[in-house]
């Protein structure tokens, strides 16, 4: 599912303004095309199935820990706050459960399936999904109930991103006022179905001062 973004005018290249913040995007049609003096040009922001892709939050708001037991009692591993790739949120998903762990956890991001694996070296664990506050349950497709006790997880759900986003700076005093702004949601198949079916409504957000990731 590749985000596209097109922009009729100049009008976010003007001098003093920068993007400060984005997504993942495909190199050929890079961020940086949102900023092109032509008009027209296109961005192409990537989703979690590609390489590089995707944008995933922690935050308080999404749960900031991962809850694993290994024949005793609960276990608890923290997931540093941030926006992710899929890869990047997969890395920081196994730091947290070797951090709260005697076993040897690896969680990896598979971008055909979209789902994010758990292997387990040394035994086995159950996931203690049906805790709060759970990266595995808000963003990494997991049902929010606790699995049997394995040495491999998948998720019931596939995951891409959970935010697509360029952020720009205007600079101080500049406004931007764009006539037209075009996002078009292009489904390139695979397990994707219709966009229609992946997609309610589109929202764009613009605000005085940086609001940050989330």
């Amino acid at each position: 599912m590749a985000r596209c973004a097109l922009f009729l005018t100049d009008l976010f290249g003007a001098s003093g303004t920068t993007i400060v913040s984005n997504s993942g995007f495909n190199p050929s049609l890079p961020v940086a095309n949102v900023s092109h003096p032509l008009p027209g040009k296109v961005a192409e922001q990537l989703e979690g199935q590609h390489i590089g892709g995707g944008s995933f939050e922690v935050s308080s708001k999404t749960g900031t820990n991962v809850y694993v037991t290994e024949g005793g009692g609960l276990l608890t591993g923290a997931v540093a706050p941030g926006v992710y790739t899929a890869t990047a949120l997969a890395a920081a998903v196994t730091v947290g459960l070797n951090a709260a762990g005697a076993l040897t956890y690896l969680c990896f991001y598979n971008h055909p399936s979209r789902k994010f694996l758990i292997s387990i070296t040394g035994g086995s664990a159950i996931l203690k999904n049906g805790t709060a506050n759970n990266v595995l349950t808000a963003e990494c497709g997991y049902a929010a109930s606790d699995t049997s006790s394995l040495a491999w997880h998948s998720p019931a759900d596939e995951r891409s991103s959970t935010i697509t986003r360029v952020i720009f700076d205007a600079g101080f005093g500049n406004t931007l006022a764009p006539d037209l702004v075009w996002t078009m949601l292009n489904s390139t198949g695979g397990t994707d179905t219709a966009a229609s079916a992946l997609y309610n409504d589109v929202t764009m957000y613009a605000h005085a001062t940086n609001l940050g990731q989330q």
